[in-house]
């Protein structure tokens, strides 16, 4: 993009200190580890798709890219956009480059749709957000205000990747900023419909300013050359660098000390344990949304609700009473909703007592109907008897 090593390699460094990306990968298994790189591979292999082995990359990437992430769809709205942008600046498109776009489009689109047939005949185009309840895509949309966009994207890739946006798409209205400038507008549209929360649409973005950000590095290098500041080349980058340090790699570093001291203790990975080996192996275990998947992974056993919403029946209805499991005073109601929902388990840990604003369960007084079975720390376990 940039055609400047120095340039490349600064806005490298760049990507490796986005605050939001650490935030979502650091000390846990994420899809977007591997979606994300392998969805900028084949933006890089399409810059290069006259190179035969760069083909190849790109129709392999055009069939892997679909099995491993729905964000796939990312790529078609941005081929989308990019052919219009194209068009709108009366270019001409290569023919290799036209007939890659509409193979991929084509082949990402039926191979979701052969993942995602149920889910897409019963949500509709919704299913690209995974079906996520309206109370949970309320806060996708009210939990930012700018400056946390600003915190989490960076500063540094939001000013530099503006201005190589304004630079290459308005000045020089260079064919590579068109496509990582379709990038941002296929993600803004996602945001109006509200298909795509913002944790992914600033991730996306944030790669994709970082990239536009070398072309802005290479305009100043120069700029530099050109001027009496030539001699002192070395001494600017290296106050860039320490500004790169001071705004993207301190702020990333005090956001991977906060994920890791908020990861998951000893003492609730010890009761989650406990339920694997003293539990039978077809109980339902109540936990908050957060932690649904973590007892899938650590317990093995079966979660009353998690992240994964595609085709899980009455989300709405689960959310409501999931609260109310948590923070209801009477024991004959928690107790019809377990038997509703044929809960045998109950998991109450320092993160439900946060998000629940409750200090423990006001209805497990009665031993009858409900024992303790494992404490460890803040984290307990109890067993519905009745």
């Amino acid at each position: 993009v940039s055609e400047d090593e120095n340039a490349s390699l600064i806005a490298a460094l760049i990507s490796a200190f986005i605050p939001l990306i650490i935030l979502e990968t650091l000390n846990k298994i994420s899809v977007y580890s591997l979606a994300l790189p392998v969805i900028f591979l084949m933006f890089y292999s399409f810059l290069r798709i006259k190179e035969k082995k760069f083909l190849i990359l790109f129709i392999i990437l055009s069939f892997i890219l679909p099995l491993i992430h729905i964000s796939s769809i990312i790529f078609v709205i941005t081929a989308l956009f990019y052919l219009i942008l194209l068009f709108a600046e009366g270019k001409e498109i290569n023919p290799i480059r036209s007939e890659a776009i509409i193979f991929s489009v084509l082949l990402i689109v039926l191979i979701e749709f052969l993942v995602y047939n149920r889910a897409f005949l019963a949500h509709g185009i919704n299913f690209i957000g995974g079906n996520a309840p309206s109370a949970l895509v309320k806060t996708y949309f009210t939990q930012f205000n700018i400056f946390e966009i600003i915190y989490y994207t960076g500063t540094v890739p939001l000013i530099l990747g503006s201005f190589g946006i304004f630079y290459g798409a308005f000045k020089e209205k260079k064919r590579r900023v068109f496509l990582f400038s379709s990038i941002i507008l296929s993600i803004i549209l996602f945001l109006l419909f509200k298909l795509i929360d913002f944790t992914i649409a600033i991730m996306f973005s944030s790669l994709a300013l970082t990239i536009l950000s070398s072309l802005a590095l290479a305009k100043f290098f120069k700029y530099i050359d050109v001027t009496k500041f030539h001699s002192k080349k070395i001494d600017i980058t290296i106050g860039i660098l320490a500004l790169i340090l001071i705004f993207s790699v301190i702020p990333s570093i005090f956001i991977s000390r906060a994920v890791i001291e908020n990861s998951f203790s000893s003492g609730e990975i010890n009761v989650l344990e406990f339920i694997r080996d003293n539990t039978d192996e077809d109980v339902t275990v109540l936990a908050n949304l957060e932690e649904g998947n973590l007892i899938t992974a650590v317990a093995k056993r079966k979660n009353f609700i998690d992240k994964q919403f595609l085709l899980a029946p009455k989300l709405e209805q689960r959310l409501n009473d999931l609260y109310r499991m948590f923070t209801t005073a009477s024991e004959a109601q928690a107790l019809d909703l377990f038997k509703e929902y044929n809960i045998n388990i109950i998991y109450l840990s320092t993160k439900s007592k946060k998000i629940f604003g409750i200090n423990g369960l006001r209805y497990i007084k009665n031993e009858k109907c409900f024992e303790k079975i494992k404490e460890r720390g803040k984290a307990e376990a109890y067993r519905v008897i009745c």
